[in-house]
């Protein structure tokens, strides 16, 4: 098959020192180019992968860690305008879509939904839905229900967890002392859960935290903070 796959502008595949949607959409065109599709990659210029790369411009795009939403959302609706007309020039088999964009592209679409379940994401599926030829899949059992939950009109074909690289990820049969959280600052990934747990088992937490919204911020003063300056020997 060709496949084209579109993921978002501003990080590199993959990406340094970083995780989430680029991580997982690298080991995705990982996996499919060792399984002989053709795949064109849409994502920035200094992006290595295996298959065929096609940058959205020939400059990187670099957003701060004080970047907006709404700044990064701009980009990537030009950069995915840019990536959906190439596909059909290209006559690619089916496009899988990082990213849930607008299209009025008559190729089959897979949309991965990465992020949780908001009435504007889930108003994106329906309408994406009642076009036609647009498909889902979730990362997790919960995360679909939870969108179905708030609109049974969703095309769903099913659920694929997030893969990781067995041979390339380090393990250990010794455990250390401490608890690990690596996420954004809100309500959705559980940052206060991990806080709570942390401190109710007595072991330590250490925290790599995405903040750069101000509701990402305001949710670490007000949820965590006084955490940590309660216990600040166990938090850091």
């Amino acid at each position: 098959m060709k496949i084209s796959v579109i993921t978002p502008p501003y990080i590199p595949i993959p990406p340094p020192m970083y995780g989430g949607i680029v991580m997982v959409a690298y080991e995705i065109v990982e996996g499919i180019t060792k399984l002989g599709h053709e795949v064109i990659l849409f994502a920035p210029k200094d992006s290595n992968v295996s298959c065929r790369l096609v940058p959205y411009i020939d400059e990187d795009i670099y957003f701060g860690l004080d970047s907006t939403l709404r700044e990064k959302g701009l980009v990537s609706i030009l950069a995915s305008k840019f990536a959906y007309a190439l596909s059909a020039y290209e006559k690619v088999d089916v496009i899988h879509d990082h990213m849930l964009s607008r299209n009025e592209i008559h190729i089959p679409k897979l949309h991965t939904l990465h992020g949780p379940a908001t009435e504007k994401s889930v108003k994106r599926c329906v309408e994406l839905t009642e076009q036609g030829n647009n498909y889902f899949v979730a990362i997790s059992d919960r995360q679909k229900q939870l969108y179905l939950d708030i609109n049974k009109n969703i095309n769903f074909i099913g659920t694929v967890h997030n893969s990781i690289d067995v041979k390339n990820t380090p393990w250990s049969r010794d455990k250390e002392d401490y608890f690990l959280f690596v996420g954004r600052s809100n309500w959705e990934k559980g940052l206060d859960l991990a806080v709570r747990v942390a401190n109710k088992a007595k072991v330590g937490l250490i925290m790599a935290v995405k903040m750069s919204e101000d509701f990402e911020k305001e949710f670490f003063k007000k949820e965590i903070q006084p955490w940590i300056d309660s216990f600040p020997k166990n938090l850091r």
